[in-house]
């Protein structure tokens, strides 16, 4: 009997542990007709964003991601066309 109160403690101390306190971040959108960078292919509005500002990039990776000697781009597609697109990994 105290071998099954003992697993049920450990499973209740596992259960506990994995419910941490994450929190949801929402990250901001903008379509990409609201850049005056965007372009249309295909039918698709295509955008991006460069985020050369070192404090902007970390609030919105969540770390020092310019620290690591990155310069994060976000692309926005919204693909508006009859054709469906599709992104080259090795070419991004």
């Amino acid at each position: 009997m105290r071998f099954f109160n003992f697993l049920l403690l450990i499973f209740i101390c596992l259960l506990t542990a994995c419910t941490g306190a994450y929190k949801s971040q929402e990250v901001p959108f903008r379509p990409p007709s609201a850049y005056t960078s965007m372009k249309v292919v295909a039918g698709a509005q295509i955008a991006a964003e460069a985020y050369s500002d070192a404090g902007l990039a970390k609030k919105m990776f969540g770390f020092d991601i310019r620290g690591a000697g990155l310069l994060p781009v976000q692309v926005i597609v919204d693909n508006a066309g009859e054709d469906s697109l599709q992104i080259n990994p090795k070419q991004t």
